[in-house]
């Protein structure tokens, strides 16, 4: 049998080769490039939706002129300019300024800051619920959901009861 040797607790082990260190540079790299691709798609497809929701706004407030509604009208013109102007300032940045902008209006204003995060969760959700109805009413099904309940027993069908399984009492317990 051979003693196992340690090395002094004062040596390093060795360091990995440095094109091991490059290949991992370069996958960052990569990795990170890709990222910034990712989030600059993500940021233009925001501004975009932001430039649908600003016309769907003037829509609403058009349609409320022709319903005697002036003043809620107007207040739907002017929220459909302020959402225009947040899209404008999302197309014009990049995603480091609009994050820097963000953090700053979180540390100034984290009342605002807080109430605006829970709104985007709450629009957000809405938007994910109503995409999936949609999704699902756009689905064809080879058996709807209507035919699987009328086929299923319901209150004036029901199945009979079932006896429970009972087992015999051992006559030397009780």
């Amino acid at each position: 049998m051979h003693k196992a040797t340690s090395l002094p607790s004062s040596r390093k082990p060795p360091r990995p080769p440095l094109s091991w260190a490059d290949e991992a540079k370069k996958q960052v790299g990569e990795i990170e490039a890709k990222a910034e691709t990712f989030a600059g798609e993500q940021k233009d497809a925001a501004a975009e939706r932001l430039v649908g929701i600003a016309a769907a706004l003037k829509d609403v407030a058009g349609d409320l002129d022709n319903r005697d509604e002036p003043a809620v009208a107007g207040y739907a013109r002017d929220l459909a300019k302020g959402i225009g102007r947040v899209s404008d300032t999302i197309k014009d940045r990049d995603v480091g300024d609009l994050m820097a902008m963000a953090e700053d209006f979180g540390r100034k204003q984290p009342a605002a800051f807080l109430g605006l995060a829970a709104l985007a969760g709450f629009a957000s959700g809405r938007f994910a619920l109503a995409s999936a109805a949609k999704r699902e009413r756009d689905t064809p099904r080879s058996v709807s959901s209507r035919q699987v309940v009328a086929s299923s027993p319901g209150p004036a069908q029901s199945a009979p009861p079932r006896p429970s399984p009972r087992r015999p009492r051992d006559a030397g317990h009780s």
